[in-house]
């Protein structure tokens, strides 16, 4: 570009601008500004100018435009930390390939940076230049190692180890999914471009062959599963549509495509039921599956949407078929007749089904329930939610978490997968472990069997020292308290799903103050992010204390006197440790996952439509049946209830009278509980902890 002084004309244009800005016409000053670009596009000045004034109008998009236009022509106008502003900047516009241009700018300023090449990485993933995003992730692992070292004290999905998981792994998927074509040479060759992580270049490819001569289905499917690809990984969820479109091509096209049908359903199920132009995926998958019986995938995915869409018991057929498809397939290799397993890695990406899956797993088949496989996990350490947890599961399952060491094992994992999050049921289906889990601890518990996880007592010993650290003295008894909050996944920024599980530390204090005057102590677990207790006597938060840990965070849940919880998925561990659990601010179908010595407190849901409150037999029905999607609240007109600072406080004093031996159960207290377990249908497993006596008490209308 052009990038030499201005000419007098030019200089004596721009004085006039200026001085009509002193005047405070702005509106005559635009007009002079524009006059200049008009004719030396790339005047330097001008949009500099131009710039200022939108900015100060807040006219932030405009202000924007000029002030690239102006770095373009001449980059040394802004430092690397300006350039790195800018990207941020537009990035609120969804500019991502002008905010990758000056973040890249910003890193080759200052390639020592490590903020820059953060966000070069960033960026990179938004606009699907997964390659350079890769290499980019190299350079910041080489740079800065520990950052590969999972220390729990940032939520793990945040970080780049993360990252860089996610993206091999989909990439992975991708390439056991794209359409290779002996006949279509540019086709094999953008899938290519695909696998080597440009997407972006990929997307472009697959839409040009998809235009040309009416496009073929392989082109279309492809590129409805790079584009699904992206948005799942980008968090640009509103390319799911332009996906979907691309699947509705392929299915149109080759109508007996089981894959294109199965993509077509899942991608249907991301979007609003406004945006998916009729299709319902639970069609798609069911045509899946009646198109290529003998795949396993097309009867996970049936069984998991079914779950969700509230038909929990026409799920079994379809998880069972899969679990048994599964056992055909691993049996016929030779290390599968040896009896090794390999766990799916969703076991260990989040701490309550690191509670609670492995615990199924392990009892199911101690007590018989399942064949006596050898199990292994291969899985990339930065995914574990808490690696202190994984380290006491390994005296049951082998562990391995070598990055290369765990791709090498990709196809060997396949071929030997077992899915830990499917358990038996009494029938002998297969159901998702939440259904599962309660028939396997009810056996448990009659045989009088001992939780699978003790702390040893060296372990105990560090854990007490560090209380110790905390203010806490030897001898003393605690609670640990945890109210799962927005700062977790952040969910106050639109996200449709998991802010029912959310809930407001600050109607825990009562309880906690009850606690503290009893002469126990509080100790307040949670993320860094997580809103801040009140700084109250023998109350302490030690999730924003420098002692925060992953062990330290297995300590507090299996040690404490009982654990007192929102739905936070931290309450899978006091579970596996069988600690007694006070499940306060829980959806309300949830009472299958609580032990016999917990107790369970449900948020309520309030229609807006009824002017009432739901009964506890509609919130156990479909469309809220294992729903956290916020969409179908919205469309339902429902509010979330959660539960108050008296309801918390009542259940904890019920607590704690319980765990002293001085609390008696009234035949009127029995006769509500039976009435409340007599709604549960024997497909979402069986109740064995009780509801909160006062609680239960004050909403027996709702019975």
């Amino acid at each position: 570009m052009n990038s030499t002084p201005n000419t007098p004309a030019e200089e004596s244009a721009f004085n006039q601008g200026v001085s009509l800005l002193r005047q405070g016409d702005s509106e005559q000053a635009i007009r002079v500004f524009n006059e200049i670009l008009r004719e030396v596009p790339d005047n330097v000045e001008a949009h500099l100018a131009l710039y200022q004034i939108f900015q100060s109008a807040n006219q932030w998009p405009v202000a924007l435009e000029h002030l690239i236009c102006a770095a373009r022509t001449r980059p040394s106008i802004l430092t690397s930390a300006d350039y790195l502003s800018v990207s941020d900047a537009v990035s609120q516009f969804n500019w991502h390939a002008t905010a990758l241009e000056f973040a890249s700018k910003a890193y080759e300023l200052e390639p020592t940076s490590s903020d820059a090449l953060k966000k070069v990485i960033d960026y990179s993933i938004k606009l699907g230049r997964w390659d350079l995003a890769q290499a980019a992730l190299q350079t910041l692992k080489d740079r800065q190692p520990q950052l590969w070292e999972s220390t729990n004290k940032v939520f793990y999905r945040q970080g780049y180890p993360y990252k860089d998981w996610q993206l091999h792994s989909v990439l992975g998927d991708l390439a056991d999914g794209l359409v290779r074509s002996s006949t279509n040479s540019e086709l094999s060759r953008t899938s290519n471009i695909a696998l080597l992580g440009d997407l972006c270049g990929a997307i472009t490819g697959f839409e040009g062959i998809a235009k040309s001569d009416n496009g073929s289905a392989e082109a279309h499917f492809n590129l409805g599963l790079v584009t699904m690809s992206l948005a799942s990984v980008s968090g640009r969820w509103e390319l799911n549509e332009s996906a979907m479109a691309a699947f509705i091509e392929a299915t149109q096209k080759q109508p007996e495509w089981a894959d294109a049908q199965m993509n077509l359903g899942i991608c249907a199920f991301r979007l609003p039921d406004d945006q998916r132009r009729g299709i319902e995926p639970i069609d798609c998958l069911r045509l899946a599956v009646q198109l290529d019986p003998t795949s396993p995938r097309f009867h996970h995915a049936l069984g998991m949407h079914l779950c969700w869409k509230g038909q929990v018991g026409e799920s079994f057929k379809s998880f069972t078929t899969y679990y048994r498809q599964l056992e055909e397939r691993s049996e016929q290799h030779p290390l599968g007749k040896l009896g090794i397993r390999f766990v799916s890695e969703d076991m260990v990406t989040a701490i309550g089904h690191m509670g609670q899956t492995p615990d199924l797993l392990i009892k199911s088949q101690l007590l018989g329930l399942r064949p006596n496989h050898k199990f292994v996990l291969a899985v990339d350490r930065c995914i574990v939610a808490n690696p202190a947890l994984l380290k006491e599961w390994e005296r049951y399952i082998t562990v391995v978490t070598d990055p290369e060491q765990v791709r090498r094992l990709r196809t060997l994992k396949k071929d030997l997968e077992v899915p830990a999050w499917l358990g038996p049921m009494p029938d002998g289906t297969y159901a998702t472990s939440n259904l599962a889990l309660s028939y396997i601890q009810r056996e448990w518990d009659r045989q009088g069997r001992e939780p699978l996880l003790k702390l040893s007592d060296e372990q105990k010993k560090r854990g007490w020292d560090t209380l110790a650290k905390l203010g806490v003295p030897k001898g003393s008894w605690f609670v640990a308290l945890h109210a799962r909050d927005t700062g977790y996944k952040g969910e106050a920024k639109g996200q449709i799903i998991d802010r029912l599980r959310n809930a407001d530390i600050h109607n825990y204090i009562a309880a906690a103050q009850m606690l503290t005057d009893s002469d126990g102590w509080v100790i307040r677990l949670g993320e860094p992010q997580s809103s801040p207790t009140p700084d109250l006597p023998r109350v302490i938060d030690y999730a924003h204390s420098e002692f925060k840990s992953d062990w330290m965070d297995v300590f507090l849940a299996s040690q404490c006197r009982f654990f007192l919880g929102g739905s936070g998925g931290i309450v899978g561990v006091p579970q596996a440790y069988h600690v007694p659990l006070i499940a306060t601010d829980f959806p309300p179908i949830c009472p299958n996952l609580m032990n016999a010595c917990d107790i369970f407190t449900p948020k309520l849901l309030y229609s807006k439509k009824y002017e009432r409150l739901l009964t506890f037999k509609e919130l156990m029905q479909p469309p809220f049946i294992f729903t956290e999607w916020h969409e179908i609240f919205d469309r339902e007109q429902v509010v979330i209830v959660n539960n108050t600072a008296e309801e918390i406080l009542e259940v904890t004093k019920e607590m704690l009278d319980r765990v002293e031996g001085r609390l008696t159960y009234r035949s009127d207290d029995d006769a509500l509980q039976e009435r409340f377990r007599a709604l549960i249908p024997p497909e979402y497993g069986v109740m064995l902890c009780r509801v909160g006596r006062s609680f239960l008490a004050r909403y027996a209308t709702l019975l």
